[in-house]
């Protein structure tokens, strides 16, 4: 399945603002991503995510090709899973748990099957704060109009990382610095 969107990395303040601009028929839930790769971080290096979401209780095992070419697209394929494992094998690779990251989302579906999205994620001990903009590729017009119009008013920038990304991004950092010796504090992006 294609799935389109743009992303966009927010503060804190931007965070509330367009939470106040947008207050209106929300839907609001709490997800978990687990997210897993080999011990090289392979699928990472590959622009691939493989995660297991969990929304109110329920386990989806998804893998997703991010295109490198093109950051608001990319392929998922689901696969089913019962419950949480240590372990998943991708073929001969065997993949592990690296860790969570939990997000509180609201979403607001616009119209012509384009959602906003509003997280707050943490992991790793920080928060971040991303706005996302989901859309059916038949509305790419829209879409663009939509968030030209955002980023103007906001001022606000968008990211070609995804949440995955970021997450091993800073589980790198963390490692790295753990070896140099740095103590690494919780960090809100203000």
């Amino acid at each position: 399945m294609n799935e389109f969107e743009y992303r966009c990395s927010l503060n804190k303040n931007q965070y509330e603002l367009v939470h106040e601009m947008i207050n209106k028929d929300f839907v609001e839930k709490l997800q978990i991503n687990y997210y897993y790769d080999t011990p090289d971080l392979f699928f990472d290096q590959q622009n691939t995510t493989v995660r297991i979401r969990q929304i109110e209780g329920l386990l989806k095992g998804t893998i997703k090709v991010h295109d490198t070419d093109n950051a608001s697209r990319s392929i998922e394929e689901s696969f089913g899973v019962e419950t949480l494992p240590n372990v998943i094998r991708c073929g001969s690779k065997k993949l592990v748990c690296y860790g969570q990251m939990i997000t509180e989302r609201k979403t607001w579906n616009m119209h012509k099957g384009i959602t906003l999205m509003l997280d707050k994620n943490y992991y790793l001990g920080t928060v971040d704060y991303i706005l996302e903009l989901e859309y059916p590729q038949i509305f790419q017009e829209d879409a663009d109009k939509i968030i030209k119009k955002l980023t103007k008013e906001l001022g606000i920038c968008f990211t070609k990382d995804n949440k995955s990304k970021r997450f091993f991004h800073l589980l790198k950092h963390i490692q790295e610095g753990s070896r140099n010796g740095i103590d690494i504090k919780y960090i809100e992006k203000h």
